[in-house]
């Protein structure tokens, strides 16, 4: 159950999540003159587990941007961007992490040795 006073939808059950790997992916930074500026940096992705009843996020370093519809909640670990209208990320972004867990999980399988043979 989510507290519905939080925004983080596993402050009251804290899980681990069950794969995280590092990617690089675009955020935005500030530069000197205050000014938001896109740059690709490294970052941490944690996968979560959809438990019943959930609607799978994207969240931005536990805090819930927007829902997916995907296999897990991904857990950017730094800030994402988003549209004009700040309700959603953009479509190319969205696709960035979703390309780049399955490249992630491609070489895990890989590495793991299975080939598909049975």
């Amino acid at each position: 159950m989510v507290d519905p006073f939080s925004c983080d939808p596993f402050s009251l059950f804290p899980r681990l999540p069950q794969e995280k790997f590092t990617t690089t992916l675009p955020t935005e930074v500030a530069d000197p003159d205050g000014l938001l500026r896109r740059v690709n940096r490294a970052t941490t992705v944690g996968l979560y587990p959809v438990l019943p009843g959930e609607t799978p996020l994207l969240c931005e370093m536990g805090i819930p941007v927007v829902e997916t519809g995907d296999r897990w909640h991904y857990d950017i670990g730094q800030k994402v961007p988003l549209t004009l209208d700040r309700e959603n990320v953009p479509p190319g972004f969205l696709r960035q992490v979703r390309a780049r867990t399955c490249d992630w999980r491609v070489d895990f399988v890989r590495k793991a040795g299975y080939n598909g043979a049975r």
